[in-house]
């Protein structure tokens, strides 16, 4: 890891440490407060702008159902001001008795704002959960 992913390292770990804690004031500290930030969370339509993101995050923290994300295979891939941070999110949702656990692969997108990483663009996809069935190799089925 080179030294200069750290604190973008460190910005994408503040994203799921606000999560886990259900830290709206930290969940707004960390993204950018613009009109054309966009948030898709598994299974959620686009979320454009702050104030539809922040509703979200919002919502979310006031749910009964607990939620638990831990982070895997992190990679980091900075481009002057803006930078990408792929991972693999594992979220472990209670809801009363049921405990389910869910991949999900996962894009931040971060831009460089008064020396700070500020998030701009969060992407949560649901991995799927067997191994896909390999393509068969002519047009036939059978």
């Amino acid at each position: 890891m080179a030294s200069d992913e750290t604190p973008l390292r460190q910005a994408n770990a503040e994203l799921y440490r606000a999560l886990n804690a259900r830290d709206l004031d930290a969940m707004s500290t960390l993204w950018a407060q613009e009109s054309w930030a966009e948030c898709v969370h598994p299974g959620w339509p686009a979320l454009r702008g702050w104030e539809s993101i922040r509703k979200s995050w919002q919502a979310i923290f006031r749910s009964p159902n607990r939620l638990a994300v831990t982070v895997s295979d992190v990679h980091v891939r900075q481009l002057d001001t803006t930078a990408l941070v792929t991972c693999v999110e594992r979220i472990k949702s209670q809801q009363e008795n049921f405990l389910d656990t869910t991949l999900a692969q996962t894009i931040n997108v971060f831009v460089r704002r008064d020396d700070a990483w500020k998030l701009v663009h969060h992407q949560a996809s649901r991995l799927p959960t067997t191994t896909p069935l390999a393509v068969p190799e002519s047009d036939s089925i059978n």
